[in-house]
């Protein structure tokens, strides 16, 4: 009996082939779109999970108070941790880290230095506090001696191979390091993506104002936050104010909060942190895969519905011939049953086909093996039988509960208000489509505007060169600045601080303005440039001059500032000879030399924030003045030249670059990836809801093939049929576009308040973005609209 009604499936499926294929496509499609989109959204809001004990571990980050607003950073001072675990009964333990912004870290295999990233210094206690699956060594205590390392799996089998690493002795940063432990790889999706963790010998002091070390907390179970947040603030009022007075740091006040470490992947604003996420992302692809899931449930329940109906003469010959209500319904749940079989079989396929290009987009490693991605898959499919098979009892009731009479004469309830669902169905359907083809449209015109907004400087063919770690090597930049320049090609070269390349982290630091017997304190970003910076990199003069013509032996005092120091300090109107206190020379003076024009040295998200440039030869003593980086720009591609010339300078060090362009178009890796996947949901939004309105119509303008052919031979023209036709539909499509409009323009101002610099995105924009879901829906409609119209009225009228 079974098979019978899958046989019966099976046919109707065969013979109704645009229905099954409509409704198999877009359900095949929205099931594999959103387990690709919940694999990203659920990598994006679990980060740090990974950690047993994250819901306790909290990050202590530091604020610095000035007169012109507070600047937090993710350091914090040396005796931060360990006095806080003495003091503080709520910690249970501290754990301090280095080394994860500006320190470079170099592993010796062979002959060479191979520079690695996400390597930390840290307290032997950092298993107490993180979760590492070590799985060789030393499984307790790998960290309880000096100079020792536990590396992750991958840096092992790269610097090891085969061999067995425990106890082998590896070369970073010309100290040798003995291999303790080897430990498991961490999930993409943690804030410190750490590849080995590293004792040394640093002191292990209590100094409150030797701020460079990362410090997190593990909490006792049962804390309450707030209350705990408090006692940091009252803590750090205590120990800052005692450094304080034996410190130097008038002017500026120290407080200290406490970060839940599951909050630290959406946490914006700090200086030295690690790339953020966004939380409206993921947000916002949860919604648009939920549309797009239900865009192809309202095409099943709008087709199926009417499908169901139209088989009104089917069933009262069923029930004429002894079938019971229960084997009616039944039979239309097999359909639906079937439908879902095939359609998960496809889905399943689509999503491995997908995770593919899903990684590229995203830069994740996601995997159709992965645990989570079974779960996510099974979810999915589970509430997609769910809501399939629940949607089809509806229609499959209202047949089976009529009369055997009322079934026989067909077409029951194909008009009037029975169907108000059917047309509520269609508006939601294009109100989703028009949302996200206007989302679409915003994140556009924003990417648009950061790639074309003027920064200020000129990126276009600029190469930086990092100098190499040792502090007597980097003294050698005048030298290689002299051969770089010998180099055909090759316009201009300028040496700086690591600060200097726009897109990299700026150092920090608190300045005086003494200017008019004032002594206020400022904290802002302080960098070193030599004289050639400036018209490298194309940044304008507002007033003043830069430091053209100065040399190693002038040792000036004057300083450069942007137009955001002069406005945030009170000097705009007059800023050229203004007093400040030296950041190079204790107790010293400089005067501003010069102003400059604002230039974009971070992304967008944020705002220009006051710079203060001194000379790089302004080292503040007579040594000889060392180079973080070198800046070359060229119009052709010379790194190979390049390359020759480091080579003669420092034959056993790796060049490590980047060029500029590159570097600034990083900054928007997540709206561009985001951009990516938007369309992507978008496209198939549109596809999925032009399918449903090309199946519906077409059932709807069946129904009506012998009023037509009625009307033509009466003397209706083919235009008029066509309005007739394609009426009722322009009308539920321009009602959706009047609801998604106010809904998009709002979730655009939102997306948009993300940015300090942001496109203007204007009514017409939107409008363009509408008119051609409205045209895409009027295509679709007239396909079948015309092709009625123009049939011969004759055939029209034969058909049953």
């Amino acid at each position: 009996m079974l098979q019978n009604y899958f046989l019966i499936a099976w046919r109707n499926l065969l013979k109704n082939k645009t229905f099954s294929l409509i409704n198999i496509f877009g359900l095949a499609v929205s099931l594999a779109t959103c387990v690709l989109i919940l694999l990203y959204v659920h990598s994006e809001l679990t980060y740090d999970s990974y950690h047993e004990r994250s819901d306790r571990i909290v990050r202590v980050t530091s604020i610095f108070n000035t007169p012109e607003g507070a600047e937090r950073a993710v350091y914090s001072g040396q005796g931060v941790g360990p006095v806080m675990k003495e003091e503080l009964p709520e910690v249970q333990e501290f754990v301090r880290v280095s080394g994860t912004i500006r320190e470079r870290f170099y592993f010796k295999k062979g002959d060479e230095f191979l520079r690695e990233e996400n390597i930390v210094v840290a307290d032997p206690q950092v298993f107490d506090v993180f979760t590492f699956h070590l799985t060789e060594g030393d499984l307790e205590d790998p960290l309880r001696e000096l100079n020792t390392v536990v590396l992750n799996k991958t840096l092992a089998n790269k610097y090891f191979g085969a061999e067995y690493p425990i106890g082998k002795v590896i070369e970073i940063n010309d100290q040798a390091y003995t291999v303790t432990a080897v430990m498991e790889d961490l999930p993409p999706n943690v804030d410190l993506p750490i590849r080995a963790l590293i004792r040394e010998g640093r002191a292990d002091g209590r100094n409150f104002l030797m701020i460079g070390f990362t410090t997190y907390l593990l909490l006792g179970e049962q804390v309450d936050k707030q209350a705990f947040e408090e006692k940091v603030k009252q803590f750090a009022n205590k120990h800052y104010t005692e450094a304080k007075e034996n410190g130097d740091m008038e002017g500026v006040s120290i407080d200290l909060e406490a970060q839940r470490l599951t909050d630290l992947h959406f946490t914006h604003g700090i200086q030295a942190d690690n790339p953020k996420g966004n939380k409206a992302y993921p947000v916002v692809f949860a919604i648009s895969g939920a549309m797009l899931f239900f865009l192809a449930l309202f095409n099943y329940i709008n087709l199926t519905t009417i499908r169901t109906l139209e088989r009104a003469r089917e069933v009262g010959i069923r029930k004429t011939i002894g079938a019971t209500r229960y084997q009616l319904v039944f039979q239309f749940l097999t359909e639906a049953s079937l439908i879902v079989g095939v359609s998960s079989l496809l889905g399943y396929t689509l999503v491995q086909l997908g995770l593919y290009p899903l990684n590229s987009i995203l830069g994740k490693d996601f995997t159709f093996t992965d645990q989570v991605t079974f779960y996510l898959t099974i979810t999915a499919l589970g509430s997609l039988a769910f809501m399939v098979v629940a949607s089809s009892v509806y229609p499959a009731m209202l047949l089976s509960k009529r009369t055997t009479v009322d079934v026989m004469k067909g077409g029951i309830g194909i008009s009037g208000n029975r169907f108000s669902l059917r047309k509520g169905l269609v508006i939601l359907q294009f109100t989703i489509s028009s949302v996200l083809m206007c989302g679409m449209v915003a994140i556009y015109l924003q990417l648009d505007f950061l790639h074309n907004k003027d920064l200020g400087f000129n990126q276009e063919g600029v190469m930086v060169v990092e100098m190499p770690r040792s502090r007597e090597l980097q003294t050698r930049g005048p030298a290689l600045k002299t051969d770089l320049l010998a180099i055909s090609g090759v316009e201009k070269v300028s040496l700086a601080d690591f600060g200097a390349s726009p897109g990299s982290f700026m150092p920090q630091g608190n300045l005086v303005v003494l200017e008019g017997g004032r002594n206020d304190e400022y904290w802002l970003n302080i960098i070193k440039v030599d004289e050639d910076y400036l018209d490298l990199m194309g940044i304008k003069m507002k007033q003043g001059a830069g430091f053209n013509g100065i040399n190693n032996n002038s040792k000036p005092t004057g300083v450069v500032v942007n137009e955001s120091f002069a406005v945030a300090t009170g000097l705009a109107d007059d800023p050229i000879g203004a007093d400040l206190g030296s950041f190079l020379f204790p107790g010293g003076k400089d005067k501003i030399v010069g102003v400059l024009e604002n230039y974009h040295y971070t992304s967008m998200h944020n705002s220009i924030d006051p710079i203060v440039m001194y000379w790089l030869g302004s080292t503040g003593s007579d040594e000889q003045f060392t180079t973080d980086i070198v800046l070359i720009k060229s119009k052709a591609d010379m790194r190979d030249q390049v390359a020759g010339v480091w080579r003669q300078h420092f034959p056993n060090e790796p060049m490590e670059y980047h060029y500029l362009n590159e570097r600034m178009e990083s900054l928007y890796k997540t709206e561009e990836s985001a951009m990516s996947l938007f369309s992507y949901v978008t496209i198939l939004s549109l596809a999925v809801a032009g399918l449903g309105l090309f199946g519906l119509s077409g059932f709807l303008i069946q129904l009506r093939t012998k009023e037509i052919g009625v009307r033509k031979v009466l003397g209706a023209t083919v235009n008029s049929l066509l309005r007739l036709l394609t009426k009722e539909f322009v009308v539920l499509v321009l009602l959706a576009q009047v609801i998604a409009v106010p809904m998009a323009v709002w979730a655009v101002q939102k997306w948009l308040e993300g940015f300090a610099y942001r496109a203007n995105v204007t009514w017409w924009q939107f409008g363009l973005a509408v008119t051609f879901v409205v045209l895409i829906a009027l295509a679709t409609v007239a396909v079948k609209s015309i092709k009625a119209a123009a049939a011969n009225p004759v055939d029209s009228l034969r058909t049953e």
